[in-house]
């Protein structure tokens, strides 16, 4: 009878052993075994879109007038202005030393005035019935015309000595050595209109969608919670390669109200471009770039499928798909790190 006892109990003992054993392992592989992750869906819809185009860029002059050593016709003397001076059209700017083409010209305008007395009094002999006048003026009037020919190259050899501002404006700067800090050609004066305006660079994408006239917005981060309204004024005809290899074409906005943000600063841009009616469209947040391309979790039942989409025009929050993507389709929005393409989720 204790021996029937005693093997009911090891019996018992060993069965608690195994269950214990079994609970731990199902709790070590209840802790270990990975739990699929909770994600947030978005359902594709169709939208209207109004295409805006964010960049950056800077504030340039609408106008310039750049003097270069080389450009001169005759050896830099002084400036005639300084930096920061307000200048008009044809105002001097630069001295230089023409004072042999300045003499020249005054030679030449001194015969002129010979000559034209010459013409004079032969005119008076001529009334007069002095038979010697008539040849006398015919003479008198050639060396008139050679005088005022010479009179005129000589006043265009002086005026090419001259530097003279082309528009209304300010001086920017000046360098009258013609040599930056880096012994590199510099300008030896640049002259810029009062008015400003933004220029940026954009992709051949973009660029498709510019038109002149469209409506803009700019910032800047130096001078916070203030906009300006501007307007796309001009759009270059091909794009240029810049010096990362890429080609970019150049945009240029008028600001249209008072602009006081100085030359040379950094601004954000915001191009509100065509407009598109009832398009697919998702959020950024479910974007998930591939290199060069970009992807989607589409949730499909309880798993996820990765799928290539090809993007379209976007705005502050939605980007529109032109293939990938059907109206109805459940997309992962933030999908967690480490997600894959057949990988069980829980939809939050």
């Amino acid at each position: 009878m204790r021996e029937a006892t005693g093997a009911r109990r090891k019996v018992t003992w060993i069965m608690v052993i195994v269950l214990a054993v079994a609970a731990c392992l199902y709790l070590l592989w209840a802790l270990l075994w990975p739990k699929p992750p909770h994600v947030n869906e978005y359902v594709v819809r169709r939208q209207t879109l109004q295409n805006q185009i964010f960049t950056s860029g800077f504030v340039r002059p609408r106008m310039r007038q750049v003097i270069n050593m080389t450009s001169l016709g005759a050896s830099f003397s002084s400036f005639a202005v300084p930096i920061g001076a307000s200048v008009k059209p044809n105002e001097v700017l630069i001295h230089t030393s023409n004072q042999a083409a300045l003499a020249a010209w005054k030679s030449a305008q001194a015969a002129v005035n010979a000559a034209s007395q010459q013409v004079k009094s032969a005119t008076s002999g001529l009334l007069t019935g002095q038979i010697v006048a008539g040849e006398q003026l015919g003479s008198a009037q050639t060396s008139l015309a050679q005088a005022k020919e010479q009179a005129a190259s000589a006043k265009a050899a002086y005026e090419a000595t001259l530097v003279r501002a082309a528009f209304r404006g300010v001086v920017l700067s000046e360098n009258p050595d013609g040599i930056d800090i880096n012994g590199n050609p510099a300008p030896l004066m640049e002259v810029v209109s009062r008015d400003r305006m933004v220029s940026v660079e954009l992709s051949q994408l973009d660029a498709t969608e510019i038109r002149v006239g469209q409506r803009a917005t700019i910032t800047c981060d130096a001078y916070p919670n203030r906009e300006w309204q501007a307007q796309v004024s001009y759009k270059a005809g091909f794009a240029a390669q810049t010096s990362s290899g890429g080609y970019q074409v150049e945009v240029d906005m008028t600001p249209r109200q008072s602009f006081s943000i100085p030359y040379g600063y950094q601004v954000n841009a915001t191009v509100t471009a065509s407009a598109r009616r009832s398009v697919p469209v998702i959020p950024y947040a479910a974007l998930v770039q591939n290199g060069a391309v970009y992807d989607v979790f589409v949730v499909q039942g309880h798993h996820v499928r990765e799928i290539p989409v090809t993007l379209g025009i976007t705005s502050n929050q939605v980007v529109q798909v032109t293939h990938g993507l059907s109206v109805g389709d459940a997309v992962v929005v933030n999908p967690p790190s480490g997600l894959v393409s057949g990988q069980k989720v829980i939809v939050s």
